[in-house]
């Protein structure tokens, strides 16, 4: 059964509680990423929120292949299915 967009947006603080737990500095990288779209088994993720701060914490040059790999582990316990993630 393939997850909506409302359907993942809806679990997103268990999956960032679940990453918490596990890897905080994985939990860092994509506290603020913000779920766009969610197609065909991937996960859209947008960090357009963090260029509106005054004082931008943009994690982009920290988030690595490691932590990418910590947020799908997450996102797979939570969700009982394996996405890929794209950031926008």
């Amino acid at each position: 059964m393939e997850l909506s967009l409302e359907d993942v947006k809806a679990r997103w603080n268990e999956i960032l509680d679940s990453l918490l737990q596990e890897n905080r500095i994985a939990w860092l990288a994509y506290f603020d990423a913000r779920i766009s779209k969610v197609a065909e088994n991937t996960i859209y993720l947008s960090f357009v929120d963090v260029e509106k701060l005054g004082n931008p914490h943009n994690y982009a040059p920290a988030r690595s292949e490691s932590l990418r790999i910590a947020l799908k582990v997450a996102i797979s316990q939570t969700l009982n299915q394996d996405f890929e993630i794209v950031e926008q």
